[in-house]
């Protein structure tokens, strides 16, 4: 009788750098540690605050992050190049973001003080909260991992040269923070033979570069 051979270990790493601080980490939601990761995450602790991610307060599982120092690599940060104009008491800010790494994606988190009243998309409005449907269980869980209080985020995939185009309407002349983190997917370390990157974890192999605007 032939034994089913075991299936392939499954493990996660993760990369991101803060251009304000100049500090890098690995990050991963992985419960523990293998051969390979235990590499990058031997003085890990856990949290749930990453900085790349300030939307986010712990993993899809419902743990917290595993975060670990990592050394500072050369990356072109994402650029914001914004024009605010006066309607009234409203203030519209049109903001051009862009990938100078040629990055496919960016998370881009506006924080909600002071208050944002529209964004708008390539010209569409987006929805500012969860209004409906919020007894359900998908929007409960989304509500339980997300910072939905403190940010309004956009997670956008498919950049390309042309960047990414966000008006917003702000009431009031407070300042507005924008956390804009762009992504690309690269192999940071070659992985030993029997081992794949886990399929639950979504920023898995990814090289996040975050940098902050005040506008």
């Amino acid at each position: 009788m032939l034994s089913e051979s075991p299936g392939p270990v499954l493990n996660s790493l993760a990369y991101g750098s803060e251009v304000e601080t100049g500090k890098a980490f690995y990050f991963s939601c992985a419960e523990k540690n293998d051969s390979f990761t235990s590499r990058f995450f031997g003085q890990a602790v856990r949290t749930g605050v990453i900085p790349a991610f300030p939307v986010m307060k712990q993993c899809l599982s419902g743990d917290l992050f595993q975060l670990a120092t990592a050394p500072v690599f050369s990356n072109e940060p994402p650029v914001l190049q914004y024009s605010s104009e006066r309607r009234g008491k409203k203030r519209w800010i049109h903001a051009k973001i862009t990938s100078p790494r040629h990055a496919s994606g960016l998370i881009v988190s506006v924080h909600t003080n002071p208050e944002i009243e529209k964004m708008v998309l390539f010209g569409r409005e987006l929805p500012m909260q969860l209004e409906y449907g919020e007894g359900k269980k998908g929007l409960q869980f989304v509500k339980r991992i997300l910072r939905l209080d403190e940010w309004h985020t956009i997670m956008f995939a498919g950049l390309d040269e042309k960047g990414m185009e966000l008006e917003l309407e702000v009431n009031g002349n407070s300042t507005v923070e924008i956390r804009v983190t762009d992504r690309s997917r690269t192999i940071l370390s070659q992985r030993p033979p029997g081992m794949i990157e886990a399929p639950e974890f979504p920023f898995s192999d990814g090289v996040f570069i975050t940098r902050t605007f005040k506008l």
